[in-house]
């Protein structure tokens, strides 16, 4: 499971992300490995909201990814808001 997590335009994950990691690694998203978006929300600053309690918004290339990555941030997040691409989250 690879999650982008950062300030980033919307297609990056699909645009960019993929291509590169597929190419480099000989693997197959969706059988090899699972890509998703999580797009940065922690506000450093802010005494109320801080990483767990943060509600996560997840999008994923498929939607097994969005499962495992799920199964995965449920570990350390409270919440997780499941979005149905990268491109929505």
């Amino acid at each position: 499971f690879v999650s982008l997590e950062s300030t980033t335009y919307p297609t990056t994950t699909e645009d960019f992300m993929l291509p590169i990691i597929e190419r480099e690694s000989g693997l197959k998203q969706g059988s090899d490995f699972w890509l998703a978006y999580s797009p940065e929300r922690v506000d450093p600053g802010n005494k109320q909201f801080h990483t767990r309690n943060t509600p996560k918004v997840l999008g994923a290339m498929s939607e097994d990814g969005v499962e495992i990555g799920e199964a995965l941030y449920l570990k350390a997040i409270d919440s997780i808001y499941k979005v149905s691409s990268p491109r929505v989250s």
